[in-house]
């Protein structure tokens, strides 16, 4: 299913109450939003109906807003290269204004930062393992306990 917001708090709202609110609408084990605001719109909604993040609904964002990692719980997210962004925006712009042939498309890395809203980890009460990770994770406490526990396999 998919709600189309404005990608700001309000349209994350908007989306979960459409996802929640009536008796026949269709209750996803998983929310992911366009923009880490959305998703702190969405979170609003589910907890004010009583349902909890992750256990209830995962909850996923794309940003990596500073304010991702200090929500309860801390939002899942997909982190863009800005600085990147703006110099290859630059880099075309600069082309097109000297009439070169500019790449009609760029694709930039993006990584996964993983935290308590996707499920994966649950704080400090289990050890979590690195097997199967094909994404760098950047949550500090998860990357401890998954260093802790590939020294007690080793």
């Amino acid at each position: 299913m998919i709600f189309e917001g404005n990608f700001w708090l309000t349209g994350g709202r908007d989306g979960a109450r459409a996802f929640f609110d009536s008796i026949d609408a269709y209750k996803p084990d998983a929310i992911i939003c366009a923009n880490d605001y959305t998703a702190f719109g969405a979170r609003e909604v589910l907890q004010s109906i009583g349902l909890r993040v992750p256990e209830d609904v995962i909850l996923a964002g794309f940003d990596n807003e500073p304010d991702s990692r200090f929500t309860t719980p801390p939002l899942t997210t997909i982190e863009q290269p800005l600085d990147q962004m703006a110099d290859c925006a630059v880099e075309i712009l600069t082309g097109l204004m000297k009439g070169l042939d500019v790449p009609r498309r760029t694709v930039l890395p993006t990584r996964t930062i993983y935290r308590r809203s996707c499920g994966c980890h649950e704080g400090d009460m289990e050890v979590v393992s690195a097997d199967r990770w094909q994404a760098e994770i950047a949550d500090e406490v998860l990357s401890r306990r998954v260093a802790r526990g590939s020294r007690k396999r080793s």
